[in-house]
């Protein structure tokens, strides 16, 4: 693809693509959007300084986090975008478990455990559900 074919809406790359679904015959061409690589990088830089400063398992911390992210989702949510999205999700998960790992209290925070905290503030899979009204 030529640098010309693309363009850059603030926070997302629009280029050209081919559908390759099953819905639309193959070679026909659309435009795609994805949150663009520098807005994603300075996402994730701000969510591992943030998660660093709170390193906390609490409801509060979780609220807060939940938060963001829903608030990057819906920023971001754009058809086609998912891929972006997921990463993003992901660098978040991997970066609190990582922190929550640091402190000497707890332990070492393995992913079934991360996983059980995941789950209980329900903020895997594509929403977050999370009830925040702790005072």
């Amino acid at each position: 693809m030529r640098k010309e074919d693309r363009a850059e809406i603030p926070g997302r790359s629009t280029f050209w693509d081919s559908l390759t679904s099953g819905l639309v015959p193959h070679g026909r061409w659309v435009i795609k959007q994805k949150t663009a690589k520098d807005r994603v990088s300075r996402a994730v830089k701000r969510m591992k300084v943030w998660l660093r400063a709170v390193r906390i398992e609490s409801p509060r911390a979780a609220c807060e986090l939940v938060r963001k992210v829903r608030g990057h989702d819906q920023y971001y949510g754009i058809t086609g975008n998912w891929q972006a999205l997921h990463d993003f999700r992901y660098q978040v998960q991997r970066t609190w478990r990582k922190w929550l790992s640091y402190r000497s209290q707890q332990g070492y925070m393995d992913w079934a455990r991360m996983n059980r905290l995941l789950e209980r503030i329900r903020c895997r899979g594509r929403s977050f559900t999370i009830p925040c009204t702790v005072a």
